[in-house]
């Protein structure tokens, strides 16, 4: 669904009825002939700059496979108690206390 209502694909095809927004002038006449732009903006340099960024961001070329795993699947117990994570009023110990003192 479009602001122009429910179209096909091939009614976009060609059919110039976007405003490109944040492109320079050299990215909009290669990839986007005849698109209307009223400010510039990145050119293929800085797309280049920034996918390479994100790139490294999300596969780091450095980092060891179990390096990785921790930093980015550590848990660090905000929802349950883990050992050096966030601590919590009912930790392992208190709760074993309060289970030998209700018996």
């Amino acid at each position: 669904m479009a602001k122009m209502g429910i179209s096909t694909l091939h009614s976009y095809k060609s059919a110039q009825i976007f405003e490109a927004v944040g492109l320079a002038n050299s990215v909009i006449d290669m990839c986007f002939s005849g698109a209307a732009s009223r400010i510039g903006g990145a050119d293929f340099d800085i797309l280049a700059k920034e996918t390479r960024a994100r790139h490294l961001l999300a596969y780091p070329q450095t980092v060891s496979v179990p390096r990785m795993i921790n930093q980015f699947a550590r848990n660090p117990g905000f929802y349950h108690w883990r050992q050096g994570g966030e601590s919590h009023m009912n930790d392992p110990e208190t709760v074993a206390k309060l289970q030998v003192n209700l018996k």
